[in-house]
Protein backbone atom coordinates (compact mmCIF):
# COMPACT_ATOMS: atom_id res chain seq x y z
CA UNK A 1 0.00 0.00 0.00
CA UNK A 2 3.08 2.19 0.71
CA UNK A 3 3.15 2.29 -3.18
CA UNK A 4 -0.12 3.12 -3.98
CA UNK A 5 0.05 6.07 -1.38
CA UNK A 6 2.95 7.34 -3.10
CA UNK A 7 1.44 7.42 -6.36
CA UNK A 8 -1.55 8.65 -5.38
CA UNK A 9 0.40 11.85 -3.69
CA UNK A 10 1.71 12.72 -7.04
CA UNK A 11 -1.39 12.05 -8.65
CA UNK A 12 -2.89 15.18 -6.46
CA UNK A 13 -0.03 17.10 -6.94
CA UNK A 14 -1.20 16.97 -10.79
CA UNK A 15 1.92 15.60 -12.42
CA UNK A 16 0.82 14.89 -15.55
CA UNK A 17 1.73 11.79 -17.60
CA UNK A 18 5.09 12.26 -18.19
CA UNK A 19 5.54 10.71 -14.58
CA UNK A 20 3.76 7.36 -14.93
CA UNK A 21 3.83 5.22 -12.04
CA UNK A 22 6.01 3.19 -14.55
CA UNK A 23 8.25 5.90 -14.89
CA UNK A 24 8.18 6.72 -11.17
CA UNK A 25 9.13 3.11 -9.86
CA UNK A 26 12.28 3.38 -12.53
CA UNK A 27 13.59 6.45 -10.97
CA UNK A 28 12.90 4.88 -6.97
CA UNK A 29 15.28 1.48 -8.90
CA UNK A 30 17.66 4.07 -10.33
CA UNK A 31 17.83 5.71 -7.30
CA UNK A 32 18.54 2.57 -4.87
CA UNK A 33 20.99 0.84 -7.74
CA UNK A 34 23.28 4.00 -7.75
CA UNK A 35 23.55 3.87 -3.92
CA UNK A 36 24.37 0.48 -4.03
CA UNK A 37 26.68 0.80 -6.37
CA UNK A 38 28.51 3.93 -4.83
CA UNK A 39 28.97 1.82 -1.62
CA UNK A 40 30.17 -1.09 -3.18
CA UNK A 41 32.89 0.96 -4.66
CA UNK A 42 33.96 2.16 -1.26
CA UNK A 43 33.97 -1.07 0.17
CA UNK A 44 36.46 -2.36 -2.65
CA UNK A 45 38.38 0.33 -2.07
CA UNK A 46 38.04 0.11 1.80
CA UNK A 47 38.74 -4.13 1.90
CA UNK A 48 40.87 -4.18 -1.73
CA UNK A 49 38.59 -6.93 -2.73
CA UNK A 50 35.49 -7.18 -4.43
CA UNK A 51 32.13 -7.29 -1.76
CA UNK A 52 29.21 -9.30 -2.58
CA UNK A 53 26.30 -8.02 -1.71
CA UNK A 54 22.29 -9.21 -1.97
CA UNK A 55 19.61 -7.18 -2.46
CA UNK A 56 15.87 -7.58 -0.95
CA UNK A 57 12.55 -5.55 -1.75
CA UNK A 58 10.75 -6.11 1.22
CA UNK A 59 12.35 -9.14 2.72
CA UNK A 60 12.34 -10.75 -0.73
CA UNK A 61 15.57 -11.21 -2.13
CA UNK A 62 15.32 -9.95 -5.86
CA UNK A 63 17.10 -7.52 -8.23
CA UNK A 64 15.97 -3.99 -7.87
CA UNK A 65 14.03 -2.95 -10.99
CA UNK A 66 11.21 -0.93 -11.90
CA UNK A 67 8.87 -4.20 -12.58
CA UNK A 68 9.52 -5.41 -8.57
CA UNK A 69 8.97 -2.46 -7.50
CA UNK A 70 5.43 -2.26 -8.96
CA UNK A 71 4.98 -5.77 -7.90
CA UNK A 72 5.67 -5.82 -4.20
CA UNK A 73 4.65 -2.15 -3.70
CA UNK A 74 7.55 -1.44 -2.31
CA UNK A 75 8.37 0.89 0.73
CA UNK A 76 11.58 -1.18 1.88
CA UNK A 77 14.54 -1.94 -0.27
CA UNK A 78 17.87 -3.66 1.87
CA UNK A 79 21.08 -4.15 0.39
CA UNK A 80 23.19 -7.23 2.74
CA UNK A 81 27.52 -6.68 2.25
CA UNK A 82 29.28 -9.64 2.78
CA UNK A 83 32.30 -8.76 3.99
CA UNK A 84 33.59 -12.40 5.44
CA UNK A 85 35.10 -11.58 8.43
CA UNK A 86 34.06 -13.90 10.22
CA UNK A 87 33.85 -13.13 14.12
CA UNK A 88 36.40 -11.41 15.18
CA UNK A 89 38.09 -10.65 12.22
CA UNK A 90 36.91 -6.97 11.91
CA UNK A 91 40.01 -4.66 10.15
CA UNK A 92 40.36 -0.91 9.96
CA UNK A 93 39.37 -1.36 5.95
CA UNK A 94 35.96 -2.62 7.14
CA UNK A 95 35.20 -0.26 10.31
CA UNK A 96 35.98 2.24 6.72
CA UNK A 97 33.46 0.33 4.98
CA UNK A 98 31.10 0.58 7.64
CA UNK A 99 31.26 4.34 8.15
CA UNK A 100 30.90 4.87 4.58
CA UNK A 101 27.48 2.85 4.26
CA UNK A 102 26.53 4.31 7.34
CA UNK A 103 26.45 7.90 5.79
CA UNK A 104 24.96 6.75 2.53
CA UNK A 105 22.35 3.95 3.16
CA UNK A 106 21.58 4.46 6.94
CA UNK A 107 23.31 1.10 7.74
CA UNK A 108 24.29 -0.65 10.72
CA UNK A 109 26.83 -3.35 11.43
CA UNK A 110 26.33 -7.00 12.64
CA UNK A 111 27.77 -9.88 13.66
CA UNK A 112 29.95 -12.19 11.38
CA UNK A 113 31.11 -9.92 8.92
CA UNK A 114 27.24 -8.74 7.33
CA UNK A 115 26.42 -5.30 6.70
CA UNK A 116 22.90 -4.01 6.57
CA UNK A 117 22.43 -1.15 4.80
CA UNK A 118 18.68 -0.57 4.34
CA UNK A 119 16.86 2.40 2.57
CA UNK A 120 13.03 3.47 3.73
CA UNK A 121 11.94 5.24 -0.06
CA UNK A 122 8.35 5.80 1.79
CA UNK A 123 7.71 7.30 5.35
CA UNK A 124 5.46 5.39 7.69
CA UNK A 125 2.23 7.48 6.78
CA UNK A 126 3.04 6.81 2.51
CA UNK A 127 4.46 9.45 1.80
CA UNK A 128 7.70 9.64 -0.20
CA UNK A 129 11.10 10.66 1.65
CA UNK A 130 12.17 13.63 1.29
CA UNK A 131 16.02 13.02 0.59
CA UNK A 132 14.33 10.38 -1.86
CA UNK A 133 11.83 12.82 -3.77
CA UNK A 134 14.63 15.35 -3.80
CA UNK A 135 17.04 12.86 -5.32
CA UNK A 136 13.93 11.94 -7.63
CA UNK A 137 13.64 15.38 -9.60
CA UNK A 138 17.19 16.33 -9.50
CA UNK A 139 18.36 12.70 -11.36
CA UNK A 140 15.11 13.86 -13.88
CA UNK A 141 16.65 16.88 -14.36
CA UNK A 142 19.96 15.99 -15.06
CA UNK A 143 18.41 13.17 -16.79
CA UNK A 144 16.67 15.44 -19.34
CA UNK A 145 19.98 17.67 -19.71
CA UNK A 146 21.82 14.97 -20.55
CA UNK A 147 19.20 13.94 -23.77
CA UNK A 148 18.67 17.42 -24.73
CA UNK A 149 22.98 17.81 -25.14
CA UNK A 150 24.39 18.13 -28.28
CA UNK A 151 26.82 14.91 -28.70
CA UNK A 152 28.72 15.03 -31.64
CA UNK A 153 31.76 14.46 -29.34
CA UNK A 154 30.37 14.46 -26.12
CA UNK A 155 32.52 16.89 -24.08
CA UNK A 156 29.58 19.35 -23.94
CA UNK A 157 27.29 16.00 -22.63
CA UNK A 158 30.52 15.02 -19.95
CA UNK A 159 30.24 18.69 -18.59
CA UNK A 160 27.29 18.96 -17.16
CA UNK A 161 27.58 19.32 -13.42
CA UNK A 162 25.51 19.84 -10.36
CA UNK A 163 26.71 22.09 -6.96
CA UNK A 164 24.81 21.74 -4.05
CA UNK A 165 25.21 25.06 -2.26
CA UNK A 166 28.13 25.87 -4.38
CA UNK A 167 30.15 21.78 -3.83
CA UNK A 168 29.96 19.55 -6.73
CA UNK A 169 27.50 17.09 -5.78
CA UNK A 170 25.46 14.35 -7.98
CA UNK A 171 21.73 14.24 -8.02
CA UNK A 172 20.97 11.07 -5.38
CA UNK A 173 23.25 12.93 -2.81
CA UNK A 174 20.04 15.28 -2.01
CA UNK A 175 20.40 16.35 1.80
CA UNK A 176 17.74 18.17 2.76
CA UNK A 177 19.89 20.65 4.56
CA UNK A 178 21.23 21.81 0.91
CA UNK A 179 19.40 25.37 0.04
CA UNK A 180 19.89 25.79 -3.00
CA UNK A 181 21.50 23.18 -6.54
CA UNK A 182 22.61 24.03 -9.78
CA UNK A 183 23.03 22.54 -12.74
CA UNK A 184 25.82 24.35 -14.60
CA UNK A 185 27.86 23.27 -18.18
CA UNK A 186 31.06 24.37 -17.71
CA UNK A 187 32.32 24.52 -20.91
CA UNK A 188 33.01 27.89 -22.61
CA UNK A 189 31.21 27.34 -25.23
CA UNK A 190 27.54 26.59 -23.28
CA UNK A 191 26.09 29.75 -24.25
CA UNK A 192 26.60 29.38 -27.91
CA UNK A 193 24.30 25.89 -27.36
CA UNK A 194 22.19 27.43 -25.47
CA UNK A 195 21.51 30.34 -28.14
CA UNK A 196 20.60 27.63 -30.86
CA UNK A 197 23.80 27.49 -32.57
CA UNK A 198 24.06 23.63 -32.47
CA UNK A 199 22.04 21.42 -35.42
CA UNK A 200 22.05 18.96 -32.96
CA UNK A 201 20.16 21.28 -30.35
CA UNK A 202 18.59 24.35 -32.46
CA UNK A 203 16.60 25.57 -29.68
CA UNK A 204 19.16 25.13 -26.76
CA UNK A 205 19.29 23.20 -23.87
CA UNK A 206 18.94 24.99 -20.27
CA UNK A 207 16.12 27.01 -20.91
CA UNK A 208 13.51 24.42 -22.34
CA UNK A 209 14.69 21.73 -19.34
CA UNK A 210 14.33 24.24 -16.81
CA UNK A 211 10.85 24.87 -18.13
CA UNK A 212 9.68 21.51 -18.35
CA UNK A 213 10.96 20.28 -15.17
CA UNK A 214 8.85 23.36 -13.73
CA UNK A 215 5.67 22.07 -14.76
CA UNK A 216 6.47 18.69 -13.74
CA UNK A 217 7.84 19.61 -9.96
CA UNK A 218 6.59 23.21 -9.51
CA UNK A 219 4.72 21.86 -6.71
CA UNK A 220 8.57 20.91 -5.05
CA UNK A 221 10.25 23.29 -5.79
CA UNK A 222 11.01 26.65 -7.49
CA UNK A 223 12.68 25.57 -10.70
CA UNK A 224 14.08 28.64 -12.59
CA UNK A 225 16.78 29.16 -15.69
CA UNK A 226 18.94 31.90 -15.35
CA UNK A 227 22.70 32.70 -16.35
CA UNK A 228 25.43 32.41 -13.68
CA UNK A 229 29.57 32.58 -13.57
CA UNK A 230 31.50 29.72 -14.36
CA UNK A 231 33.62 27.99 -11.73
CA UNK A 232 36.49 30.42 -11.55
CA UNK A 233 35.12 32.97 -14.23
CA UNK A 234 35.30 37.06 -12.92
CA UNK A 235 32.01 37.31 -13.17
CA UNK A 236 32.00 39.07 -16.72
CA UNK A 237 29.16 38.28 -18.99
CA UNK A 238 30.81 36.73 -21.48
CA UNK A 239 32.05 34.06 -18.44
CA UNK A 240 28.29 33.41 -17.58
CA UNK A 241 26.52 30.22 -18.61
CA UNK A 242 23.06 29.13 -18.76
CA UNK A 243 22.21 27.29 -15.47
CA UNK A 244 19.24 25.83 -13.75
CA UNK A 245 18.66 26.72 -10.16
CA UNK A 246 16.79 24.09 -7.99
CA UNK A 247 15.23 25.48 -4.68
CA UNK A 248 12.94 22.79 -2.80
CA UNK A 249 9.96 24.02 -0.57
Amino acid sequence: MAFRAAVDILTERQIDDLVTPRIYAQMLADYANDNARQAQRTNEQALGRAVTYLTLINGTPRPITAEAILAEKAGHIEIEYDFNLGLMGVAQGALNAVAALRATLAGRFLVRGMIHGTMDLFKSDGSVDEEVERAIVLTWIMEQLVAAAPVLTGAYRDALVLYADGVESEPSDASVDTKEFIFMNTTPYSNKIEHGESDQAPDGVFEGVAALADEQFGELADIGFMYLDRPGGSGAAGERGPCISVEFK
